[in-house]
């Protein structure tokens, strides 16, 4: 659904496949949830195969990029596609991927549930990538850029995390906003277990601001069912710890296949009111995200983002701006996060987050309520290794980089936790809604 009832577009190609199985009409579908990459279609030279052009975000020109792409292939049992994607990209300045999109290994799959990745590709130049299918071994095939996580799937995750007695789900509500601007629920989740320390270390994590990032979505997955678990180094943090989750600060782009932006046009990461939280001046999803924010901060040390970007290697991002923030904390996490990895996924080394924004949810807050603001930017194509990580990888790496930094800032002179030396039952209330 592209912000109201999606026109479904669902063309038919006449389509001879040079393969052991030839085919005289195939199907070309974007309209399923998350789906983008039917823009337009047309058949071309080379015959045989599959053009597609992605849709743009919706304006402003500033935001309209077409990078990411989601769609079936139907009536090709036996034969060997090809597929060329046409960033369809009307930004000025040209495509985000600029440079990079020759690192791209698409994944395919035939449920939508386990998906493979091509090892290669066979070119990309002036902004379109072709590449060729293996045979396949069903009628119909769904190709994606990347892992898809959807806005269901996270509806189907937030109600089993809800399950457990240390998380606490809420679809916010503030000022009579009630929903995202098409109308779907903006999550909170509230994880601790309460009783066995004073003073613990309390963090904002949020994740999934733009859409055609879905790696975001798998490390927020592994982090919190990692927390959630019996291991003991998450029992022992989520005691030490309350965490203020927003799993999916932008559930209409994720529905709508977009690549960053909401459903008014705006970069799914900005729209922060540095005076407050206010209805008439932030997007619905930030002003119910900042309203909740704004009753918990006080106690907030940190807030920690969820990207993925374009860069060969997953890389910590930070503002070097706090004057409560110091180089060591960041050499500490840096440290904890060598010494957590197991699978050389995670990072070697951070940079500078760009300051230049003081409308994003991460310099939002900064400039709002002081805290720091930590974030993962990086790594959607390869690891450290020069390998292409896979889901559960990414999963595995989320729960890491939140242990890393816990154990970090527990230890920190800025927090001062003590043992209570007596144990309390959760304070778990409600149900999720």
């Amino acid at each position: 659904m592209k912000g109201g009832i999606r026109v479904i577009r669902y063309l038919l190609i006449a389509l001879l496949i040079i393969s052991p199985c030839s085919i005289d009409a195939a199907a070309i579908d974007s309209s399923f949830e998350g789906g983008n990459g039917v823009h337009a279609a047309s058949f071309e030279d080379p015959v045989g195969t599959f053009n597609v052009i992605t849709e743009c975000d919706p304006s402003p020109a500033a935001t309209s990029w077409g990078d990411w792409f989601y769609f079936s292939l139907s009536d090709v049992d036996g034969a060997t596609p090809v597929v060329r994607v046409n960033f369809n990209n009307t930004r000025s300045g040209g495509p985000y991927w600029t440079g990079t999109h020759s690192a791209i290994r698409p994944v395919y799959s035939y449920d939508q549930k386990t998906w493979y990745r091509l090892s290669s590709i066979n070119s990309y130049s002036g902004d379109v990538l072709q590449f060729t299918l293996p045979m396949m071994a069903a009628n119909t095939v769904y190709v994606a850029m990347d892992h898809p996580y959807t806005y269901s799937d996270l509806v189907a995750d937030v109600a089993d995390w809800d399950a457990s007695a240390f998380c606490q789900v809420s679809a916010l509500s503030y000022g009579g906003v009630t929903h995202s601007q098409g109308g779907r629920s903006v999550y909170y989740m509230l994880i601790e277990e309460p009783g066995y320390y004073t003073n613990r270390f309390e963090m904002v994590i949020t994740g999934r601001s733009h859409p055609g990032e879905p790696q975001a979505s798998h490390s927020m997955r592994g982090f919190m069912e990692w927390i959630l678990s019996d291991a003991p180094d998450a029992v022992t943090l989520r005691r030490k710890s309350i965490l203020h989750v927003f799993p999916m600060t932008n559930p209409d782009g994720v529905y709508a296949g977009r690549f960053r932006s909401f459903d008014s046009g705006l970069d799914g990461n900005r729209g922060w009111d540095v005076l407050g939280p206010d209805s008439a001046t932030e997007p619905p999803e930030t002003f119910l995200i900042h309203s909740k924010i704004a009753e918990v901060h006080a106690y907030v040390t940190v807030c920690f983002d969820l990207h993925a970007n374009n860069y060969s290697k997953p890389r910590m991002v930070y503002d070097a701006t706090d004057d409560n923030w110091v180089v060591s904390d960041l050499d500490a996490i840096v440290v904890a996060l060598n010494t957590n990895d197991v699978a050389n996924y995670l990072l070697d080394s951070a940079f500078n987050m760009v300051t230049g924004y003081n409308t994003n949810f991460r310099r939002g807050q900064i400039e709002s309520y002081g805290y720091h603001a930590l974030g993962i930017e990086g790594g959607l194509y390869t690891m450290e290794s020069g390998a292409y990580p896979t889901v559960t990888q990414r999963e595995t790496g989320g729960a890491v980089v939140i242990q890393s930094i816990i154990e970090v800032m527990e230890n920190s002179s800025k927090i001062n936790l003590q043992h209570t030396g007596q144990v309390s039952p959760s304070n778990k209330s409600g149900a999720f809604q």
